[in-house]
């Protein structure tokens, strides 16, 4: 990890990049390694004004399609915090509507964060991403996204948040999330 936030809950400038490198296996039932690496930026626009980035990428290698159970070292997406337009980890699901998890994502999420008066906030937001088990060869049109906007509340905990999310392909798919501390 490195922080260099310049607040852990009200965020106005810097930058996090954390990272995780895992092997897992040693001629165990499963074998594979897996990479997450993530970046957070904060860039104050006005005094009242923060436009804040998340990227996030990740693989996992040498995963078998005969590890039939749900697993948390696969990548999901879905929910209050990571794909707001999508109900929680079923960006990608199977045929029975459950969770499928894949070996590979990219997520971003770009906000604009505003203060609107004392401890009261408006976000404006901005969701992408992509789960799949191989790159896809039109990797922008393979993307996914949403829009919506938020308010916020500050409060000890940090902001309390609901936020309102549409699917940009479908806009009749819509959700309403909530949430306490900012999704990153």
């Amino acid at each position: 990890n490195i922080d260099k936030k310049d607040n852990p809950l009200f965020t106005r400038k810097g930058f996090l990049l954390t990272g995780l490198l895992k092997f897992a296996g040693f001629n165990g039932s499963r074998e594979y390694t897996k990479v997450d690496l993530t970046l957070n930026s904060y860039i104050p626009i006005t005094n009242n004004t923060i436009n804040a980035i998340r990227m996030q990428i990740g693989k996992l290698w040498g995963w078998s399609n005969n590890y039939g159970d749900y697993s948390f070292e696969k990548f999901y997406l879905g929910g209050s915090t990571s794909m707001r337009g999508w109900e929680v980890l079923k960006f990608s699901e199977n045929d029975q509507n459950e969770p499928q998890g894949e070996t590979m994502r990219f997520m971003t999420n770009i906000e604009i964060r505003q203060k609107i008066y004392k401890s009261f906030g408006l976000t404006i937001f901005s969701d992408g991403g992509l789960l799949t088990n191989s790159y896809p060869d039109n990797f922008i049109d393979a993307l996914k996204w949403d829009i919506g906007f938020g308010l916020t509340i500050d409060t000890p905990f940090g902001p309390v948040r609901i936020d309102y999310a549409m699917q940009v392909d479908d806009f009749n798919k819509k959700l309403i999330n909530f949430g306490i501390q900012n999704i990153f």
